[in-house]
């Protein structure tokens, strides 16, 4: 058994640093998904159009009970989560450990980052404090997009009525 788990890591490892890509075009998702295909094809179902439909809570689920590293993050309780599913792989790994993302955009080859993948520091991240960081995004964002006019004739101080008496 603890071979398999080994194999299902290598392989978990192997897709990550294979959709790792300069451009962030590859999401997370692409990477669980060809992950999937090869651990569990029997997961995965196909729509009319050849694409992945696999459930949610599904997949977190599988990946939870195979307890991967360098996949798994924290929630507020403090129990193993995967929330990354739209996440560029580029900020996944960036964010979990900023070392190997750095020798990635430095040009070291793939094949020598996933030999060495066990040296670097990989950090779970706190899924909840995350998402409370970017709903406050979200606010300030809202609240900068907001647009105040100011009639010109309040600008001058002929109509105050302090400043007239």
């Amino acid at each position: 058994m603890e071979t398999d788990k080994a194999k299902i890591q290598r392989i978990w490892d192997a897709e990550l640093i294979a959709g790792w890509d300069e451009e962030g075009k590859t999401k997370i998702n692409s990477v669980v998904f060809r992950f999937l295909n090869r651990i569990a094809p029997e997961i995965q179902k196909k729509d009319c159009h050849g694409n992945f439909i696999a459930p949610y809570c599904e997949v977190a689920d599988l990946l939870i009970s195979l307890s991967l590293r360098r996949c798994l993050d924290v929630n507020s309780k403090g129990d193993l989560c995967f929330q990354a599913g739209r996440t560029d792989v580029i900020v996944f790994i960036h964010a979990r450990c900023e070392k190997m993302s750095m020798d990635l955009i430095n040009g070291e080859l793939k094949p020598i980052v996933l030999l060495n993948i066990d040296s670097y520091k990989w950090k779970k991240v706190n899924a909840s404090a995350s998402q409370r960081f970017r709903a406050k995004q979200r606010q300030e964002e809202v609240k900068s997009n907001c647009v105040k006019p100011i009639k010109a004739r309040s600008l001058s101080k002929k109509h105050d009525w302090q400043t007239v008496k």
